[in-house]
């Protein structure tokens, strides 16, 4: 520590001399309880990182993200896709995104993108011309249900708010507001964030299908695509996932699941990880 003056400074009770507050003289008492007190407001109304990554009650957050994930899927048409059998398949086409009447989808996907990460323009428009806009959709449902950062950090990319979901996860243990968990593992629950790969890994000799095996895999991760999960269905073997720019639209997709609600993992649908709140 670099040392301010000269010499030594013997600093005790005798040395505060605060004796007026506001040009009104005080007790030496008086004033020492003043700043107490001055200190106590300061600090009740600082931020407060305690108070920033405290996290929502996992069930509040899965059930307001599903109403979102469900109004705005409805307000695009109600766009579904079939890949229970390991293709994709449009069943029904809503709005597409280049649309602008009668539903303007050109002014909601900029929305996505100025709420979601703060990354559109000062029209809101995305900030490249046909820039993939499922993660700004997933930020953009975050936000509106109030999970900001540091719990959730919104990206234009899954990519990268996966990787810092697993950092935060790593750094603030059970109090994170997600858990990252393997697909192949968990039985799949409404509020779920499913997600998986869609390009080649870095590994320029391994399918990133193959590759992703493991939570640490998210390293290799460069492109990828999430969904949330709306409902899940036992019986039928089938979950219902909401996602943004799935054809060009929002849209319902049906996949696959085992009999104990496991998501089966497709060529059309890879998914490996499945992101929880607590």
């Amino acid at each position: 520590m670099r040392k301010v003056g000269g010499g030594k400074r013997r600093v005790g009770w005798q040395a505060w001399r605060l004796e007026t507050l506001e040009g009104v003289r005080l007790p030496p008492l008086a004033a020492i309880g003043a700043v107490r007190l001055l200190v106590l407001v300061v600090l009740a109304l600082a931020p407060s990182h305690e108070a920033d990554a405290r996290r929502l009650p996992g069930e509040q957050v899965a059930r307001h993200l599903i109403d979102v994930a469900l109004r705005e899927w409805r307000d695009w048409g109600r766009t579904t896709v079939d890949a229970s059998d390991g293709t994709a398949r449009l069943e029904r086409m809503g709005a597409h995104e280049d649309d602008s009447h009668p539903f303007d989808a050109r002014a909601r996907v900029h929305r996505y993108w100025a709420l979601g990460t703060g990354s559109a323009g000062a029209n809101g428009a995305p900030p490249g011309a046909g820039a993939p806009w499922s993660a700004a959709f997933v930020s953009f449902l975050m936000q509106q249900v109030g999970v900001t950062a540091p719990a959730f950090v919104g990206d234009a990319a899954h990519a990268r708010y996966l990787r810092a979901l697993l950092r935060y996860e790593r750094e603030a243990g059970s109090d994170a507001q997600f858990e990252l968990l393997l697909a192949g593992n968990e039985t799949l629950r409404p509020g779920d964030l499913l997600c998986g790969p869609r390009n080649i890994s870095r590994l320029r000799d391994r399918i990133t299908l193959l590759r992703m095996e493991d939570v640490d895999d998210l390293e290799l991760l460069t492109a990828s695509h999430c969904d949330l999960v709306v409902t899940v269905d036992l019986r039928r073997q089938v979950a219902h996932a909401v996602g943004g720019n799935v054809f060009d639209s929002v849209a319902m997709t049906k996949l696959p699941v085992t009999t104990d609600g496991r998501v089966i993992r497709t060529l059309a649908r890879p998914w490996f990880l499945v992101v929880r709140a607590r």
